[in-house]
């Protein structure tokens, strides 16, 4: 996938929760309660991080993220009392499957310069979905500033057939 497609996408992300007219406080967003998994691309899912929140309700409303201002601190791993939200996505591409997967931060950091609304996101890159064990092939992982690409992945990044 292209940095310029996943640049372009994360932009319209971050547009459509900005001009939501109805938002949460971020603490106060409840996670969508997911279907248990039933494909091979559903269990190879990456299911929890840090601090990360929901950033949509099931009635469609947004978070409206956190203040820069806010006491809101990115030491420790927590988050939402409510729980968390992984978003994904998955696609064919260049004959690899590609499983993206998003965490909402209602607050980021990067080099003493604090923001609202933060998003990162990982893809997963495995062989063939259909297979009864699919291999991993690598994975996209994004940063702040830039885009890094394991390939192939640790051995220490991976437990069974899932990402750590």
């Amino acid at each position: 996938m292209s940095t310029q497609i996943i640049r372009i996408a994360t932009l319209l992300l971050l547009w459509a929760v900005h001009v939501a007219g109805n938002t949460f406080d971020a603490d106060k967003v409840k996670p969508i309660d997911q279907p248990e998994p039933v494909t091979t691309s559903d269990k190879a899912a990456i299911s929890g991080a840090c601090h990360p929140y929901a950033v949509v309700s099931s009635n469609g409303y947004t978070s409206s993220g956190m203040k820069s201002s806010s006491s809101w601190s990115m030491s420790g791993c927590g988050g939402s009392e409510l729980g968390s939200q992984v978003y994904a996505r998955s696609t064919w591409h260049d004959d690899v499957w590609a499983i993206m997967y998003a965490w909402y931060f209602p607050k980021g950091s990067d080099k003493g310069w604090d923001f609202t609304h933060d998003w990162k996101f990982v893809i997963v890159w495995i062989d063939n979905p259909a297979l009864e064990s699919p291999a991993i092939l690598g994975a996209t992982v994004s940063t702040n500033k830039c885009l890094m690409k394991y390939v192939p992945l640790e051995e220490k990044y991976v437990d069974g057939t899932s990402v750590k």
